[in-house]
């Protein structure tokens, strides 16, 4: 106190210096929560490859999320082409043409660049709510684990999830069923990393043009408008309808000078989705992801929005005003509602997860940021509080990704060395028999991974991409099932054949069949034998009552393989297969001519899973 009342020119000097040193500190400390936050990107993206590799003693690739082989060789086997998933292939063409064909490689290249590209991505979306570096760096984090936080149904994020509960205490299928995720989606390869980071940006550019008007931006945003139809359909379409919304917001509410660069941007986005849709590919997505129904989506999502909307209008009835940034955030909190329940007007849904994952809950938390200032929260809280809660969440939101990065590794531990088994197995009966014409995988799952891990692979007898591509056509709405069985006996033949290669007999076929019904599930058997809108509810919003007319497929399935059986026993085998399994297989099955004959087999091991894999040449007696 004594200094204080001194020399006024000392009291500046020494403010100036203690104001010197807070600021250096505080950009210290941001700089460190930077690099913290960098240290824990890097180790989601690396920890599961790198610790699976150096087990294994191989370079391999790590599958850490659904469908993520399937999607990398079939983004090789189709031509380059203007489709939806245009944006996620470009990365694979470029390493094709520089002479990387290797998957491990091409997988290895997207988890290095996309992830951290996203999070970059989101902490510069984050710029338009805050200034604060640990507030954006909290932002960017939601934005990326949005889905996980916020749905209730990642499995790494807790397991098991809690919307399970809430789909217990609702009770209707057809209504409400958590849309189960075993991995960070910002992390899964190709897509939706690839797609975030153009929806993050792009989010970025509508709240920063129409939030506080600014032409130029505006203008880059109409021009950026077009290329939405090259990313993921349901990410593009999301892009494209908030972007809608606001514009016309702007045009009608605001009175915006917005027509004269929004009209041209419609017109060429909407020529830009008509040519890539009209591609092989997308016609192919559709086939398995649209279903007809009028019946309402209920998911956390939607509970999520009307709690927003709700706050919304609150707040714009204690303003007196709708400010251009809350007209955005009911916009963005509207958009699932939109996604999920457009099928009640038009008639045809598309699949809800595709929605839920690749952009709804990005939508809730932006409509949350922009909503949040209207709301006054420092008035419920002392600011010291408030300025602790992004550090705070900063940190959780941390945790939750390094939890979950281990979580994701241990949950898709086995899967990987069964696939890594198969794959050596298989090496090492071609260098002892040959090369072989086609290949028995255990499961219907086992193909995608395989085929990546082996160079040149045969084709798969009972291939899941086969299932997807070539859709089977039984099941139809006019017909019976045995009518539909009877006439389609012919589109049997590859399942049949991959069951009876395998040594199920016709009890065992049964029982399958009843078991998968019962539970709802269209896998290892029943995708077989019907297309996904058939046979899976978890895919679709089919009610309970298509399951069962699916019983009635079971007799009908099984007279008929039945018969397969029959004609097998007599029939020469027409080609050399291997048949890859985990268990010994007998000399010979019971129900068929097939014989057994071993070649060799292979365990791998990875902490306390022991996988071994036996091969074995299938002939005819």
């Amino acid at each position: 106190m004594e200094f204080i009342v001194g020399d006024r020119r000392q009291t500046t000097v020494a403010s100036r210096r203690a104001f010197g040193t807070i600021r250096v500190s505080a950009e210290l400390g941001a700089r460190l929560a930077i690099a913290i936050t960098v240290l824990v990107v890097a180790f989601c993206c690396f920890w599961s490859t790198a610790k699976f590799d150096l087990a294994v003693h191989e370079f391999a690739l790590f599958q850490a999320a659904p469908d993520e082989p399937f999607y990398f060789s079939f983004a090789v086997d189709l031509p380059f082409s203007l489709d939806y998933r245009f944006a996620s292939r470009i990365l694979i063409a470029a390493l094709r043409a520089v002479g990387v064909t290797s998957f491990d490689w091409i997988a290895l290249a997207y988890q290095t660049i996309f992830p951290p590209l996203a999070f970059l991505a989101a902490f510069v979306a984050a710029r338009c709510f805050s200034s604060r570096t640990i507030s954006r760096l909290a932002l960017a984090l939601l934005l990326c684990l949005a889905f996980d936080v916020l749905s209730g149904s990642s499995q790494v994020v807790a397991n098991p999830p809690p919307a399970i509960m809430v789909a217990d205490f609702i009770g209707k299928d057809w209504l409400f069923r958590p849309d189960l995720w075993s991995c960070f989606p910002v992390f899964r390869r190709p897509e939706p990393e690839v797609s975030f980071c153009f929806l993050f940006l792009y989010f970025f550019g509508v709240v920063h043009s129409l939030g506080d008007w600014r032409p130029a931006a505006y203008r880059w945003l109409c021009a950026a408008t077009p290329f939405t139809s090259l990313i993921y359909i349901s990410t593009g379409l999301i892009a494209l309808l908030v972007f809608v919304m606001a514009s016309l917001a702007a045009a009608l509410f605001y009175r915006l000078p917005v027509w004269r660069c929004f009209v041209p941007a419609v017109i060429i986005t909407l020529a830009a989705y008509a040519v890539t849709l009209s591609t092989a590919s997308s016609h192919a997505a559709g086939a398995t992801t649209i279903y007809a129904t009028h019946f309402p989506t209920l998911r956390v999502s939607v509970l999520w929005s009307a709690l927003g909307i709700a706050l919304c209008t609150y707040a714009a009835w204690q303003k007196r005003r709708i400010h251009r940034r809350l007209c955005l955030s009911f916009i963005f909190l509207l958009v699932p509602f939109i996604t999920l329940n457009q099928q009640i007007f038009t008639g045809h849904a598309v699949q809800v997860q595709t929605w839920e994952v690749y952009g709804n809950y990005v939508c809730i938390v932006l409509g949350a940021a922009l909503l949040a200032p209207f709301l006054r929260l420092e008035a419920w809280t002392t600011p010291n509080l408030a300025r602790s809660v992004p550090a705070v969440a900063w940190v959780w939101l941390l945790s939750i990704l390094i939890v979950g990065a281990l979580r994701n590794e241990k949950f898709w531990e086995v899967y990987n060395v069964q696939s890594l088994a198969q794959a050596r197995t298989y090496r090492e009966a071609v260098a002892l028999v040959g090369p072989v014409d086609r290949v028995v995988l255990p499961h219907l799952w086992d193909e995608s991974l395989f085929t990546v891990r082996v160079s040149n692979p045969p084709p798969v007898i009972g291939s899941y991409k086969g299932r997807l591509i070539n859709t089977p056509k039984t099941s139809t709405s006019d017909q019976s099932i045995d009518e539909d069985v009877g006439r389609s006996r012919a589109d049997l033949k590859d399942g049949f054949e991959t069951l009876a290669r395998r040594g199920l007999s016709v009890e065992d076929f049964r029982a399958n069949l009843s078991r998968e019904v019962a539970a709802k599930v269209c896998w290892p058997t029943l995708m077989y034998f019907f297309s996904l809108q058939a046979c899976s509810p978890v895919l679709t919003d089919y009610r309970s009552s298509e399951w069962e007319r699916l019983k009635t497929a079971i007799d009908p399935l099984v007279d008929a393989y039945a018969v397969f059986l029959h004609n097998f026993q007599t029939a020469p085998l027409p080609s050399k297969v291997l048949a890859i399994s985990y268990m010994p297989l007998p000399p010979r099955f019971a129900d068929s001519a097939i014989v057994n004959h071993f070649v060799t087999k292979t365990i791998v091991r990875l902490d306390d899973v022991e996988v071994t894999a036996y091969a074995y040449v299938q002939t005819s007696s």
